[in-house]
């Protein structure tokens, strides 16, 4: 598998797991599951008034049961009486059948003490029963274990390395333009950023892969601003959407790679976008403009 498509894999799995939750984050695992452990992996669905019997699939081959929680904000008063409902209400049903039940989670950025805590705990009072938490990166590697088929059918078609020439002026013009449609026409200024601010602002390997990829065809995003005068403020206008929905995610807290895909997803899921023209729209604006945080010796812009 070419690197740059396997960059793009990793970027349309984090949007499924950020965009999946509830059932549709559960489908997004059976999915997975049953296709790394075909005939083995034993898909799970409400019956009626029987509901699941806590139970949301299990591995016959390593005895191991799966529960999944896939909540909008993994809040950990809510985590733990999920935890122990779900665990301790199955051990009527399934006791006799499992060594092994997992906690199946879509929090990227981990589980927080007090949810570790308890499981520990369960863990310890009902030895010799292993419980352990399954995170969307333990899903990940379940999905990149497959053939390419199988990921072609969870993740779609892959992505075919681009040439700056390959986006049109056309594409890159509609979409910036959706992008602004709905906002004020307030210039806004845009800041260079300084060499370093991939590591400044935290972002893992297949985040900063991208940003590099985007990089590569950013200089055909400069071309269009140079060579179409029609609209001179459309540049600053983008770039105040792309700053304002930073803030926006910043302050909801959640960490730089999801904010990043985030801003991705808000680019690609405009109708006439490719991934290729979201990829280098969002560098070029990451180069040249308020999103993500600059180097700490330089001003931001409310200290400008």
């Amino acid at each position: 598998m070419h690197p740059e498509t396997r960059e793009m894999y990793e970027m349309r799995f984090r949007l499924r797991v950020y965009e999946g939750k509830g059932d549709v984050y559960q489908a997004l695992f059976s999915d997975v599951m049953q296709r790394a452990h075909p005939e083995d992996f034993m898909k799970t669905r409400p019956w009626g008034n029987l509901g699941d019997k806590k139970n949301d699939g299990f591995l016959k081959s390593e005895r191991h049961l799966y529960q999944v929680y896939a909540p909008n904000e993994m809040n950990a008063a809510q985590a733990i009486k999920k935890i122990e409902e779900d665990f301790l209400g199955a051990l009527p049903h399934w006791g006799s059948d499992f060594d092994k039940w997992s906690f199946v989670h879509n929090a990227f950025d981990g589980l927080g003490p007090h949810i570790q805590q308890t499981i520990f705990a369960l863990e310890k009072k009902h030895s010799p029963i292993k419980l352990t938490p399954f995170s969307p990166i333990d899903l990940s590697k379940k999905l990149f274990s497959l053939d390419e088929e199988d990921i072609i059918a969870v993740l779609g078609l892959p992505y075919k390395p681009t040439r700056p020439s390959q986006i049109t002026f056309e594409e890159i013009k509609h979409v910036l333009e959706q992008l602004t449609h709905s906002l004020p026409e307030q210039p806004a200024h845009i800041h260079e950023v300084p060499p370093g601010k991939l590591e400044a602002n935290s972002l893992n390997s297949n985040s900063r892969n991208l940003v590099r990829m985007g990089m590569g065809l950013a200089p055909r995003v400069g071309d269009f601003f140079g060579t179409h005068r029609f609209d001179p403020e459309l540049g600053n206008r983008v770039a105040k959407v792309l700053r304002n929905e930073y803030i926006r995610l910043k302050e909801s807290r959640i960490g730089p790679d999801a904010i990043y895909s985030a801003l991705f997803n808000l680019i690609k899921q405009h109708q006439h976008s490719s991934e290729a023209a979201a990829l280098a729209i969002l560098a070029y604006f990451f180069e040249r403009c308020d999103i993500f945080e600059p180097l700490s010796s330089e001003p931001t812009l409310q200290g400008a």
